[in-house]
């Protein structure tokens, strides 16, 4: 998912920073100091979830949600207590306070991106099962169906299909969120799988004909769980 941060305080702004780029299911696209900073950037980009804070110079956190006509989704972090009832008011995933805790930080994005998944689930019901990708000055489309495995490379992210290599200028999250419901798994942050496409798993490496890709900790009982294991 991807995240923006609206806080004034830097010292808080640095830590959840810090955080969130240790969270391999979340891609930081930015900070904020205000409200109207905020309204600004979103104009622009298209963040899933936003990590808000309520007393801010100029409008509240809970004045700036009023003013969204699409809202991302929302998790309240602050260092009053009292905001946390009155956050529910609101429809947010969750209330943090500060200093954030990293069990419940961890809980609170895992409670995101169950919703998260759930409606891009949904949407992928009628979305093509295919994706286009620029290689070199070619667009190609590639079905889904044929895809083995994929690697975030730097700036690129490598697609190995069952007939060839293809190198894409964008990032895995973004790929990720295009790929949701159609059979494959993030199992470390560098590699998404096609389930269907594992030849086997032998301790915590995935083996593909031509390629053992590793499983990282974080991933391995949510992998499990994943699985049709007999």
């Amino acid at each position: 998912m991807t995240c923006l941060i609206i806080d004034d305080n830097p010292v808080a702004q640095q830590l959840l920073t810090e955080v969130i780029e240790q969270t391999s299911s979340l891609e930081l696209l930015g900070t904020c100091s205000s409200a109207s900073e905020a309204t600004d950037v979103l104009k622009q980009k298209s963040p899933d979830l936003l990590f808000l804070d309520i007393e801010m110079p100029e409008m509240s956190g809970f004045d700036f949600l009023k003013t969204l006509d699409h809202r991302p989704l929302v998790i309240i972090v602050s260092s009053e207590e009292k905001y946390g009832v009155e956050s529910y008011e609101y429809n947010v995933v969750d209330f943090l306070k500060k200093p954030v805790n990293l069990q419940r930080f961890e809980i609170a994005v895992q409670k995101a991106k169950s919703m998260f998944d759930s409606h891009n689930t949904t949407l992928n019901i009628n979305q093509p099962e295919f994706i286009f990708v620029k290689d070199r000055n070619i667009l190609k489309r590639v079905p889904f169906s044929e895809i083995e495995w994929l690697e975030a490379q730097g700036d690129y992210v490598k697609i190995k299909t069952s007939h060839a290599q293809l190198m894409s200028h964008t990032t895995l999250n973004s790929i990720e969120i295009r790929l949701k419901g159609h059979g494959f798994f993030r199992v470390h942050r560098r590699f998404i799988v096609a389930i269907d496409k594992i030849d086997h798993i032998e301790d915590n490496t995935i083996v593909f004909s031509d390629k053992l890709i590793p499983v990282s900790e974080s991933y391995r009982s949510t992998l499990r769980s994943y699985l049709n294991l007999v």
